[in-house]
Parts: structure tokens; sequence; C-alpha cells
């Protein structure tokens, strides 16, 4: 059942890999603006705090939606069906 996992498990994992690369730029965006390295007014770095919380989220969303699909298709290959 290796191709199943890979169909229903395939497309969450990979938008976990971009959402998880967003979010690291996200949060280097935002420290830049915190320590000062970009000059921003509040609304910007406001934008930028709400960006992170936004793919914190998401990210969050999808390891809910893709530890099920693991857990049941690891039970289905330790079955051998």
């Amino acid at each position: 059942m290796p191709l199943r996992r890979r169909t229903f498990g395939g497309f969450p994992a990979g938008e976990r890999e971009l959402v998880v690369g967003g979010l690291a730029q996200s949060r280097v965006r935002l420290q830049q603006c915190v320590d000062g390295e970009q000059v921003v007014g509040l609304r910007a770095m406001a934008r930028r705090r709400f960006e992170v919380r936004e793919l914190e989220t998401e990210l969050r969303d999808l390891n809910r939606l893709i530890a099920p699909l693991d857990r049941r298709f690891s039970a289905l290959s330790a079955r051998g069906g």
C-alpha cells in the first residue's frame, strides 16, 4: 500500500514543506523588524506578526491532517495490506 500512502499523504506533506519554508522566511522578516534591521511602521510590523501567526495555524492544521494518515497507513503496512 505505499502507493496509497503517497497518494493521500503526498499532497499534505508537500504543502507542509511549502508552509514550513514560508514560515521560516516570515520569522526572519519579523525578526529583522524587531531588531531594527528594517525600518518599518507599526502596521507593517503588525502585518508581519499576523503573517507568522497565520502560517503557524496553517502548519498546525496540516500536521493534524497528516498525523492520522501516517497512523492509518503505517498500521496498514504493518498488517501487510
